[in-house]
């Protein structure tokens, strides 16, 4: 009788050699805690990759915000042209905002991108939800 040999390959979405709990890249955010109300206000996010990876120009990068309807969001979605600064070391995004009325808020964040080396890409999803108190 003949025995076969099965090999089994198990995919994951990190590359090898990195542990699947592992990121490749940081998020920066500078929200800022307190506003006033009527007062435009912006946040920013920050992609930065860590080396060996950077920031891939060519993938379909998108940062989607949500906010209750006090919260005033003029470009509530935007993508890597609409980015205030990109290079390979660091993608950065200003998100303004106004505050209708006083109150504590969240303002979701649905951020996604990727981080490559010569030889492999790992897309990546963050969801944030930012804590602003507008008095």
């Amino acid at each position: 009788m003949r025995m076969m040999r099965v090999a089994i390959v198990i995919a994951c979405s990190a590359p090898v050699g990195v542990a699947a709990d592992e990121k490749n890249y940081t998020i920066e955010t500078n929200v800022p805690a307190e506003v006033k109300v009527g007062e435009a206000a912006t946040a920013r996010l920050a992609l930065v990759p860590k080396a060996p990876y950077h920031a891939n120009r060519q993938y379909p990068t998108r940062l989607r915000v949500s906010a209750p309807a006090e919260v005033a969001l003029p470009k509530p979605e935007q993508k890597l042209a609409d980015a205030t600064s990109f290079s390979e070391a660091r993608v950065e995004f200003s998100v303004p905002f106004t505050a209708s009325k006083p109150g504590a808020f969240a303002i979701d964040v649905d951020f996604k991108s990727a981080v490559c080396t010569k030889e492999t890409c790992v897309p990546l999803r963050e969801k944030i939800a930012w804590k602003v108190t507008a008095r």
